[in-house]
């Protein structure tokens, strides 16, 4: 019993020590290689949101309040600026066929809400007639939405959240409380 823990011990401690070595360069089929810090010189100031090479980042006043995801990584992919919008084809996977509208909400807060496709990367999901994916860029998620009856306007909603559209203008509610407003479409 006692050999069978150092044994997992010495395992662990193995392994600990190959991610350690691992994550602090991968690279690219070009002989590229990144690290930790890569994106610090290849990610513009004006970049907003970005992916590391590791993590998906949402940048603060200041490197030191900028927020990461927190994942480890064996190797570094080449980090890259998230924050362009999703141009049909632009993905390098299947061609983008739906509609997508940007939306700028009150404190700098972004919406993507796609109708008939949502693309991200090289996933495709076909929209139904009634639904919306809707995707919050502060918090990097998708919400799939669906239509339901409003006096004026286009409004869907899940079972928490609810997104309300009339003449350009959106708000966005969580668990019926105001979360983003003001919310007007990129032109």
């Amino acid at each position: 019993m006692k050999s069978s823990r150092i044994l997992a011990a010495v395992f662990a401690a193995t392994m600990l020590a190959w991610i350690a070595t691992a994550s602090q360069a991968g690279g690219d089929p070009d002989g590229t290689t990144y690290d930790a810090d890569s994106w610090k010189t290849m990610i513009p100031a004006s970049c907003q949101s970005y992916f590391d090479g590791c993590n998906q980042c949402r940048r603060g006043e200041t490197e030191a309040t900028s927020a990461c995801t927190r994942k480890a990584c064996a190797v570094y992919q080449k980090p890259r600026c998230t924050d362009e919008p999703i141009m049909e084809g632009s993905m390098g996977g299947p061609p983008f066929a739906g509609k997508l509208v940007n939306f700028s909400c009150d404190e700098g807060a972004k919406l993507r809400v796609y109708y008939q496709q949502y693309v991200s990367g090289d996933m495709l999901v076909a929209l139904a007639e009634d639904e919306i994916m809707l995707v919050d860029q502060q918090t990097h998620s998708a919400h799939r939405l669906r239509q339901q009856r409003a006096a004026s306007g286009a409004r869907y909603a899940s079972d928490k959240l609810e997104f309300w559209e009339h003449g350009g203008e959106a708000m966005v509610r969580k668990d019926g409380e105001r979360l983003y407003a003001n919310c007007k479409a990129a032109s």
